[in-house]
């Protein structure tokens, strides 16, 4: 029994500080608002003639609504990108980077409104309106 806890707190002694410290990202969270940017021009959208274009996007895109995956330029965090009319109302485009899935988002229009249906987005990713 002796040599078991002398074991056990060699062990412990071990181990190194931080696997017993909490995470980096638990506690609380501040913005600072001052120091914050969002953009002030509006998102502009459309789909006419089978071609979705962004002028507002970064870099501005312009791509055949067909399904098909479509090699971009300009963009770190994917290099293809797929537009595809759902139905009458709901357009869907997924952002892929060699070949792996990064994100899939669904707009449902109202007349001249675009409003996102759903996003699977990952955090780390920037937007793509």
């Amino acid at each position: 029994m002796k040599h078991l806890l002398c074991f056990g707190s060699m062990l412990l002694l071990m181990m190194p500080a931080h696997m017993l410290a909490q995470s980096p990202f638990d506690g609380t969270w501040k913005i600072n608002l001052a120091e914050s940017q969002s953009s002030t021009k509006p998102a502009v959208y459309l789909l006419q003639g089978g071609t979705y274009h962004c002028p507002t996007c970064d870099p501005p895109l312009e791509i055949p609504a067909d399904g098909g995956d479509h090699k971009i330029t300009g963009e770190p965090c994917y290099d293809t990108v797929s537009i595809k009319v759902v139905d009458d109302r709901t357009t869907e485009e997924i952002d892929r980077e060699m070949a792996k899935r990064l994100a899939l988002q669904q707009w449902l229009s109202h007349s001249t409104e675009i409003q996102p249906r759903s996003s699977g987005r990952k955090a780390a990713m920037p937007k793509v309106t």
